[in-house]
């Protein structure tokens, strides 16, 4: 599982991995449209076809249960996780469900 794997460091290690040819790797992202696009960046470059995007909003905890829930209802085997994803802001604020962003 890679967090954050559409962009970036995170589309890097969810390409090394697919080069490994693990039985799935599930692409965690805020967009479906961005995650899907991800996922044809690692099959052009690897071959790889058992990538699976999931959606989850880490700023949003409802989000994250919903995304731990359909996990766990898939199977919920877990091997590797790669926690990637970021947020960047320049100042103070507080999400709608009381999480700090600094």
């Amino acid at each position: 599982m890679l967090i954050g794997a559409n962009t970036g460091i995170g589309l890097e290690a969810t390409i090394h991995f697919a080069k490994m040819n693990p039985a799935r790797i599930i692409m965690a992202c805020r967009s479906q449209e961005k995650g899907e696009a991800a996922i044809a960046k690692v099959q052009a470059a690897t071959g790889y076809k058992n990538a699976q995007v999931r959606l989850v909003d880490l700023d949003k905890s409802s989000s994250v249960v919903k995304f731990v829930t359909a996990f766990e209802e898939d199977g919920g085997r877990l091997d590797i996780v790669v926690a990637n994803a970021a947020l960047y802001t320049e100042k103070y604020g507080v999400s709608s469900d009381g999480w700090e962003n600094m």
